[in-house]
């Protein structure tokens, strides 16, 4: 595929950032398994699945559903996503403002909003649910700096009657910051909150498509990534024991019997800063949860994060309690670039 895009850049002239593979798009990839998910277990309608600032096509060509449109301001780029994918989608040049009378089952709009200040974001949105039938919503949400803005989607959407459903893991984006995956869903349309559990239909890291024997999640290369985010905080002296207790986490649970998992408790082992530290897995997180309160939770499966915290929604009550190792560890690094932690590894500001 990336020879073609090449040629094809070559002829028509679209921006050579498009030439990067959907392999390396982590954060693409996400929203395509999840979409997949959905439409095969019936909780995605018929309306149509719509992407704005589609690009060559990339998220939109892979998702299996018969109503696919593909919107760009670019229509050098919309040349070359009709030409890549022949028997695929609708593409049209045109952005929010072209989108009008149309029953959205889903709207994606990712990894162009950054750039574009807040309230003009608000209105594009207004004006799209004001002019269609509009069920779900997918953002992504970066941090700025060094992206120009990072959007308050929440505030912002439960304005517009929408409600977050789901929150990804953080992906790794621009100068090593986070890039997270927000899904909304129209108030009075609400499906169940409830999702079924979907580890076994990922378990082999495959996603769904119809390239799906090409496409697949890099697991050793995150897990390199945590592990060498985690010996740099030891090199620093950090311990991640007190950094939790600066923040008023004493009880916390690790998800995944695993290497990681054990690491983890030994690092943060009860009884001493941390009053109580306990390990579950999908064997006994339900025995767990009805005898256990934690702060938090940190999933150290994390090539299958957003599977399993779907599945612990239910059971913890709200989104915030869940983290995942990698993005724990990355918010640890973070603290320290930006002068929170001090030599000795104490806190000096909050979250």
């Amino acid at each position: 595929m990336k020879n073609k895009k090449e040629i094809l850049q070559k002829l028509i002239g679209f921006d050579k950032w498009h030439l990067n593979c959907i392999e390396e798009k982590k954060y693409a990839l996400s929203i395509i398994n999840r979409v997949n998910y959905l439409i095969r277990k019936g909780k995605i309608g018929d309306g149509y699945i719509v992407e704005c600032g589609c690009g060559l096509g990339d998220i939109i060509s892979e998702i299996r559903h018969k109503n696919r449109l593909g919107y760009d301001i670019d229509s050098k780029t919309i040349t070359g996503a009709r030409i890549l994918h022949l028997f695929g989608p609708r593409f049209k040049t045109g952005t929010f403002e072209n989108i009008r009378n149309k029953h959205i089952s889903l709207m994606i709009a990712v990894n162009f909003l950054h750039g574009i200040a807040p309230d003009e974001v608000y209105q594009m949105f207004s004006q799209l649910v004001m002019k269609n039938i509009v069920e779900r919503i997918v953002v992504d949400l970066v941090e700025s700096p060094p992206y120009e803005y990072s959007h308050d989607y929440v505030s912002m959407f439960a304005d517009l009657g929408y409600s977050p459903e789901y929150m990804s893991k953080g992906y790794i984006a621009w100068e090593n910051t986070r890039r997270r995956i927000i899904w909304l869903h129209k108030n009075s349309d609400r499906e169940s909150s409830k999702v079924e559990d979907v580890t076994t239909d990922v378990a082999s890291g495959y996603l769904y498509g119809k390239n799906e024997d090409k496409i697949r999640i890099s697991k050793l290369d995150e897990f390199n990534d945590c592990l060498l985010s985690w010996i740099r905080i030891k090199q620093d002296g950090i311990r991640i024991d007190e950094y939790l207790a600066s923040y008023g986490i004493y009880k916390v649970l690790v998800y995944g019997k695993n290497e990681l998992g054990k690491l983890l408790v030994a690092e943060i082992p009860s009884g001493g800063v941390i009053q109580e530290t306990l390990i579950a897995d999908s064997n006994d997180i339900d025995d767990c949860m009805r005898n256990f309160c934690p702060d938090l939770i940190i999933v150290t499966a994390i090539s299958f994060y957003e599977e399993i915290e779907e599945c612990l929604r239910d059971k913890i009550g709200y989104l915030g309690k869940v983290i995942c190792l990698d993005d724990f560890v990355h918010r640890v690094e973070s603290d320290k670039r930006s002068g929170c932690i001090d030599i000795y590894g104490q806190i000096t500001e909050r979250w």
